[in-house]
């Protein structure tokens, strides 16, 4: 499976990171969630996405350029009316990955909130030292 990130795919289209994450989110929503490739995150956070749904992109932003059109009502034409009523669905969709916290996060997540606990009791502490003067 070849996947590209999102800085990739707006060069290639010629649109900002901003204009290609928005087109990316319009064609998710108008999908329902329901895209037949994948869109994940990298291991360094980045947006990554599938060929196929590169090439969705590709196509609707090629007609709203060639007809003059935007690209929510290219969209609509190529992938029909949005305006219909959709029942959510209750299964879990496969498209996006779960991300995982490595233990070197883990471990500092732990040691600053021990940390900020350890503060908080000698600040509670402290003042009630000086209160009882």
């Amino acid at each position: 499976m070849n996947m590209m990130d999102l800085a990739e795919l707006s060069r290639e289209l010629g649109l900002s990171l901003p204009q290609t994450r928005r087109r990316l989110e319009a064609l998710f929503h108008h999908l329902n969630g329901q895209l037949s490739g994948k869109v994940t995150r990298g291991s360094r956070g980045k947006l990554l996405v599938d060929e196929s749904v590169a090439q969705m992109l590709r196509e609707i932003e090629n007609l709203a350029r060639d007809r003059g059109i935007s690209f929510t009502e290219a969209l609509r034409q190529v992938h029909g009316n949005a305006d219909r009523v959709v029942q959510p669905s209750r299964e879990v969709s496969g498209t996006v990955t779960e991300r995982n916290e490595n233990p070197d996060q883990a471990l500092a997540k732990a040691v600053f909130w021990g940390l900020l606990a350890v503060a908080i009791a000698l600040f509670a502490g402290l003042t009630v030292q000086a209160l009882l003067r």
